[in-house]
């Protein structure tokens, strides 16, 4: 939350939310080129890029609420890959066979 509701004047968090921009501009472009060599359907890649860090810090939060302990940080990697790049309706051509 403190990169949407920043202190104007807050130095330290103006310069944060810039990293943190960067970041998602970054990863947006790596989401850009995807889709443009055709490895992912088209999307606002800034969008995605937006979700997937989201879904990155869902698995560090869980991390750090401790409901994570007997999973490796792979796991929740792979995890992370698998439901921003199949969702949530069970269509994954690699565990149907397909």
């Amino acid at each position: 939350s403190r990169f949407v509701c920043y202190e104007p004047g807050d130095r330290r968090e103006q310069e944060l939310r810039q990293v943190y921009l960067g970041f998602l501009e970054h990863l947006a472009g790596v989401l850009r080129c995807a889709a443009a060599a055709g490895a992912i359907r088209a999307i606002d890649p800034q969008l995605a890029a937006f979700m997937l860090s989201e879904m990155m810090n869902g698995c560090l939060r869980r991390r750090l609420v401790g409901l994570a302990e007997d999973t490796p940080p792979e796991a929740d990697a792979q995890a992370v890959i698998d439901l921003f790049l199949h969702g949530v309706r069970g269509i994954n051509p690699e565990r149907n066979g397909q």
